[in-house]
């Protein structure tokens, strides 16, 4: 029986080596449709990364954010740069609004039912809370934060 360690590592190596492959066979092949397939893959292996360095959701939270910035950033700012490749916008915006829906699911997956309980259930003492602060908290409001911050930017640049 392997260890977890070692099946962990695995993943990740077959998901690098995936996305090399893909990256050569694209390049080689000249097939600059395809090019948006790399942004999957990049996601998973970034995935496969937490998941062999055992992140906690948090960790995972925060991955997330800042591959949606990078994705962002990149359909932002290197637009033009990324036209040649047959990138298009629209295509990047969706996985960044997909991460985004998905950041505060991972950091509080009770969220919907903590929201919905506090709304309809009256607090008979005013000093008890459900919510308990710490530095994971505030690393998931900032994560939540950005990720609430994306869709908003994304549509301001699609108006420009």
């Amino acid at each position: 029986m392997r260890s977890s360690s070692e099946i962990r590592f695995s993943i990740l190596s077959m998901t690098l080596l995936l996305l090399l492959w893909a990256t050569l066979s694209i390049w080689l092949a000249k097939w600059t449709r395809l090019v948006l397939v790399l942004a999957y893959l990049v996601l998973a292996l970034v995935l496969a990364f937490c998941y062999t360095l055992r992140f906690e959701s948090i960790g995972y939270a925060l991955t997330v954010t800042c591959i949606a910035l990078l994705y962002h950033g990149l359909n932002r700012f290197e637009r033009r740069r990324l036209e040649p490749f047959g990138i298009p916008g629209l295509g990047l915006d969706q996985i960044v609004l997909v991460l985004v829906l998905v950041v505060p699911f991972i950091s509080s997956p009770l969220l919907p039912v903590q929201l919905f309980a506090s709304a309809y259930r009256p607090s008979l003492d005013s000093s008890s809370s459900l919510y308990q602060t710490s530095w994971q908290t505030m690393a998931e409001l900032v994560a939540v934060g950005l990720a609430y911050y994306l869709p908003l930017a994304s549509r301001s640049t699609r108006q420009v």
